[in-house]
C-alpha cells in the first residue's frame, strides 16, 4: 500500500479556516483597531482562532498555525475570503462548497511559498514517528517485522520533514522474482493537510534516484487500492502503469481489490513473463 486513503477535501483543514473567519467577527477592542465591512465589524482575534482549532496530531496543529498567519498577512486575500462567507448569506449549497474549495486552494498557495521539505533517515530513535505517521496515513496496519526491515534498508527508507516537522515517509526493499532485480514501493504517503504540496514528489523522486544511480534495477512496482484514483493519477504523472489487479489483495480492508502499478526501468526481454507475483507488506 502506497498511498493514503481514497481522496476527500480534508475537512480539518477547512475546520481550521472556518474558525479563522468566525473568530475574526468580534468586538473591538482599544488596541488592534477593527475594520468596517459590509456593516459588520472585523478584529483579528489569533487567541479565539487557536483556541477553536480541532484536536489533532502535531502536525496538523501547526499547519492549521502556519495558515492561519500566513492568511493574516494577505488582507486582500482575507477580505475576498470574509465576502464569500459573510457578505452572501445567500449562498447556494454548491457556491459555499466553492467557496471552501477556494480558501483551501489559498492555504495551498500561501503555506507553498514559505515552506521547507527535506528528507531523513530512519533510525531506532524515530521509528515510533514512522509508526504513528503509517497508522494515521494508511488504512492498513504494519507489524514489528516490516518495522525492523525498515531499519535494514538504508536509504530506501526515509521520513519527510515539512518546516522540521515529520508528516510523511517512504519505504521501499529491493524484490528479487522473475529473474529481474525490482523495487517495491511498501509505503509512500503523507498526511492529510500536507498533501499537494510536493512532499509526495520529493520522496518518489528520492526513489527513482536511487534506481537511476544504480542502474541494475529493471522495474519499480507497487500495490494501490483500486478506489485511491489521487494515487494511481499521482503514479501515472511518472510513468506508472496498471499492469494488473489483484482480487482480494487487502485482508481487512474494503475495497479488498488493488491494482499493481509498473514502472519499467529497463526494455522487457521478449518472452518475458509480465505477471506480477504478489508481495506482503
Amino acid at each position: 500500500m502506497a498511498a493514503g486513503r481514497s481522496p476527500q477535501r480534508n475537512s480539518s483543514s477547512i475546520t481550521a479556516l472556518l474558525a479563522l473567519c468566525w473568530a475574526a467577527v468580534t468586538a473591538p477592542k482599544d488596541s488592534d483597531p477593527p475594520t468596517q465591512d459590509g456593516g459588520m465589524t472585523w478584529r483579528w482575534n489569533p487567541d479565539a482562532i487557536t483556541l477553536s482549532l480541532f484536536e489533532s496530531t502535531l502536525a496538523e496543529k501547526e499547519l492549521k498555525k502556519e495558515t492561519i498567519r500566513f492568511i493574516a498577512m494577505k488582507f486582500q486575500i482575507w477580505k475576498t475570503m470574509k465576502s464569500m462567507l459573510f457578505l452572501n448569506l445567500e449562498m447556494s449549497k454548491c457556491e459555499l462548497k466553492s467557496a471552501f474549495i477556494f480558501m483551501d486552494d489559498v492555504k495551498h498557495v500561501l503555506i507553498c511559498s514559505s515552506s521547507r521539505i527535506e528528507l531523513g533517515d530512519v533510525t531506532p530513535h524515530n521509528i515510533k514517528q514512522l509508526k504513528r505517521l503509517n497508522q494515521v496515513i494508511f488504512p492498513v496496519s504494519y507489524n514489528d517485522k516490516f518495522y525492523k526491515d525498515v531499519l535494514e534498508v538504508g536509504e530506501l527508507a526515509k521520513l519527510a520533514y515539512f518546516n522540521d516537522i515529520a508528516v510523511g515517509a517512504v519505504c521501499c526493499r529491493v524484490d528479487h522474482s522473475q529473474n529481474q532485480k525490482r523495487l517495491y514501493i511498501m509505503t509512500l504517503g503523507c498526511l492529510a493537510p500536507y498533501r499537494r504540496l510536493g512532499i509526495g514528489t520529493k520522496m518518489l523522486n528520492h526513489v527513482l534516484n536511487i534506481c537511476e544511480k544504480d542502474g541494475t534495477f529493471d522495474n519499480i512496482y507497487l500495490h494501490v487500492q483500486i478506489s485511491n484514483e489521487s494515487a494511481i493519477d499521482f503514479y501515472r504523472k511518472f510513468g506508472f502503469e496498471i499492469i494488473e489487479t489483484k482480487k482480494n489483495y487487502y485482508k481487512r480492508i474494503e475495497p479488498a481489490d488493488a491494482h499493481v502499478l509498473q514502472k519499467n526501468l529497463k526494455a522487457p526481454c521478449l518472452g518475458q513473463n509480465a505477471d506480477v507475483q504478489k508481495t506482503d507488506n
